[in-house]
């Protein structure tokens, strides 16, 4: 009786080693884009930490890489939309988005990845008629990749 214990403290580190969950609203794989519509990446993010970074990369007919760093509640799921500009695009082509997610601790999400296919919007060319030279046949010259051997009468 009287006697006291010692007081220790036990310090345990802790590190993060969970990846952040994630999931997106993409329109379905090889849907066709119209290039004067934004692409609508609607990331959803969930993590144990309070701060996730966002990475949407396309490649393909075009590259870009936009990446967000986010304040997120812990242990809750977060919708982070953006939109991403194809004016680009109008040419048409295949574009692949992918998006990726990473913690504070530097542990990365799955990353989703989807292509899709952007709609040609370029006006259709005619074809032009030229003339050769004295004595020569004329000839014409068509839209790009159609056939060119066909002469006027």
């Amino acid at each position: 009786v009287g006697a006291e214990a010692e007081v220790r403290t036990l310090e345990i580190p802790t590190a993060d080693a969970t990846k952040p969950a994630l999931a997106t609203i993409l329109p379905a794989a090889g849907s066709p884009l119209e290039p004067s519509q934004p692409l609508v990446v609607d990331p959803i993010v969930w993590d144990n930490s309070d701060r996730v970074t966002l990475m949407v990369t396309l490649t393909g007919e075009i590259t870009r890489k936009e990446t967000r760093e986010i304040a997120v509640t812990p242990g809750q799921s977060l919708s982070v939309p953006w939109a991403v500009d194809l004016s680009a695009l109008s040419g048409g082509g295949a574009v692949t988005v992918k998006v990726e997610a990473t913690d504070a601790a530097g542990n990365a999400a799955t990353p989703i990845s989807r292509t899709f296919q952007v709609r040609d919007v370029r006006p259709a060319t005619t074809g032009e008629v030229e003339q050769g030279s004295v004595g020569e046949a004329p000839f014409v010259l068509g839209m790009m990749g159609a056939p060119t051997n066909e002469t006027l009468h």
